[in-house]
């Protein structure tokens, strides 16, 4: 890749995260963020393998929920529960939700993915020794704004953080 390829692949990045910030600082509701670059995130390969990224991308930190990671080909948020809140969680009102769930320190030990039943995610994480349990939710590239922001206010009320 040359620096114009590159140029265009970080200012795609880039101006989601402008987009995405732009809605909380207009909104002035109590949510403090930051953003950097990270690399090193992980993502299931074709085989469901996890494979690591070595390229930074823009991770917008709000303060205590949740990290946003602006993907090439899509837009995370990760968060966490206490192991206890987690076995007791109503995982209903996640179902519009895709989301994965796994061990904070075994990071790749899932417990929730697409086909499994939320009675088998609870029955894992009462099987895991963890104190806490990540929480992955996925998103295409062109999501609205207002629709992460209802889920970073919905994660708040109901106990995530990061």
């Amino acid at each position: 890749m040359n620096r114009n390829e590159l140029n265009e692949v970080y200012k795609k990045l880039e101006s989601k995260m402008h987009e995405l910030t732009t809605l909380f600082n207009s909104l002035h509701k109590g949510f403090q963020y930051t953003c950097a670059y990270y690399s090193g995130h992980y993502y299931k390969n074709a085989d469901g393998n996890y494979e690591m990224d070595y390229f930074p991308i823009p991770v917008i930190s709000i303060t205590n929920i949740c990290d946003i990671e602006i993907g090439l080909d899509s837009i995370s948020l990760s968060t966490k529960l206490k192991r206890a809140t987690a076995i007791q969680f109503d995982y209903d009102k996640l179902s519009e939700y895709n989301f994965e769930a796994y061990g904070v320190k075994k990071y790749l030990e899932d417990y929730y993915a697409e086909g499994n039943t939320y009675a088998e995610l609870v029955s894992n994480i009462e099987k895991s020794s963890e104190k806490e349990i990540g929480f992955s939710f996925q998103f295409s590239c062109d999501l609205e704004a207002d629709k992460l922001y209802e889920l970073v206010k919905f994660l708040r009320k109901e106990g995530f953080y990061y």
